[in-house]
């Protein structure tokens, strides 16, 4: 995917040069020495060096707007940082390049030599020379048109996309989906057994059990839910999982910070690393310690998961069953383009994965 973006960027770069040089070689047609971007000429060979000049910079302030400024801060909202910016790289454009071709000036000798390399009276020329703020104004407003033309083509690229992995996704699950009505009366039928025979803490597990299984089939197909409906889950997923193992086995702490009751979020995004942390650092013969810290502030949501390595599983295979943590990257990329950060560190004795997502 990487390597297809950066040729996208080197044919785009290429045909973006092609369309800017087209219309300075056409202009050059049929006029032969008598073409001008005044008072650089053909004649001393003045003219293309001042062509060479304020190409570079037109690039340079296109480009510098395209790849750096847009989508470092207008993108961000960060309008005030961004104008600053925009205003200083634009004077500072415009005045290096009129210092320069001020310097190519006095270099020729032009005006002054114009007569001299021109005797012959023209009874037709061209001048292409328009004023540099002008044409620098002009550049910046079609690097507007270029980089909101390039991100709502991306877009719809990347929507269509995760409409097909989704209608994929949800084809797969449906395949290997057990019948639910079936599945809930025969965990109903063991439920009420367990109750019969007193046995509180099985009747518990089939319960919670139960709770999780209508939250994947009923909401895993919704494109957002609140965040709290995931916590929730996560909470049962914790206490099934310290079933498996004796009191104080398995010590779990889950933090939770910030205003978390109005925040929509993809179903099943944080689960895979919480059964990661399960599955991999959890052993019977040893203790251990799972820290989960959920946060929200502002726009921004963060969730760490860091787990102690146990002897069994240290090789730390990140493939657990279900989703799984890669299939969560490809959901990230598709759902919070450039709006997402994951970092895994696998160290000598933790495991630990941060992911932070901006929220809109």
């Amino acid at each position: 995917m990487i390597v297809e973006r950066r040729s996208l960027l080197v044919l785009e770069v290429l045909v973006l040069t092609t369309l800017y040089v087209a219309p300075i070689v056409l202009s050059f047609q049929d006029i032969g020495d008598y073409i001008f971007s005044y008072p650089f000429n053909k004649r001393d060979g003045s003219i293309y060096l001042s062509l060479l000049v304020g190409g570079t910079f037109n690039a340079m302030l296109f480009f510098g707007n395209v790849f750096f400024l847009i989508p470092r801060y207008l993108s961000k909202r960060k309008f005030t940082p961004y104008f600053i910016y925009l205003f200083l790289a634009l004077g500072a454009i415009t005045l290096s390049e009129i210092g320069i071709e001020s310097w190519l000036e006095s270099v020729y000798n032009l005006p002054n030599n114009l007569a001299s390399l021109y005797p012959e009276a023209m009874t037709h020329k061209r001048d292409i020379g328009i004023p540099t703020v002008i044409v620098n104004i002009f550049i910046l407003g079609l690097s507007f048109v270029y980089r909101f033309g390039r991100d709502w083509m991306r877009y719809e690229t990347d929507k269509r996309h995760l409409v097909q992995e989704k209608l994929g996704a949800e084809l797969k699950f449906l395949r290997s989906q057990i019948n639910p009505h079936f599945l809930f009366n025969t965990l109903n039928n063991i439920y009420g057994i367990a109750q019969r025979n007193s046995d509180q803490e099985t009747a518990g597990a089939i319960e919670k059990l139960s709770d999780l299984l209508r939250f994947m089939i009923n909401d895993s197909n919704a494109d957002l839910i609140p965040l709290e409906k995931e916590v929730t889950y996560l909470q049962s997923l914790i206490e099934i999982q310290q079933l498996r193992t004796g009191d104080g086995e398995v010590v779990v702490n889950f933090k939770r910070e910030g205003d978390l009751s109005k925040i929509l979020i993809p179903p099943m995004i944080l689960i895979p690393f919480v059964e990661n942390a399960f599955k991999y650092g959890v052993n019977v013969d040893e203790t251990s310690l799972i820290v989960i810290e959920l946060s929200a502030e502002g726009n921004e949501l963060t969730f760490n998961v860091k787990n102690k390595k146990v002897k069994a599983y240290d090789s730390m295979e990140i493939e657990p069953s279900g989703i799984g943590i890669s299939n969560v990257k490809s959901r990230l990329n598709l759902t919070y383009p450039d709006k997402h950060r994951i970092e895994i560190k696998d160290g000598r004795e933790n495991f630990e994965v941060n992911l932070m997502l901006e929220l809109t």
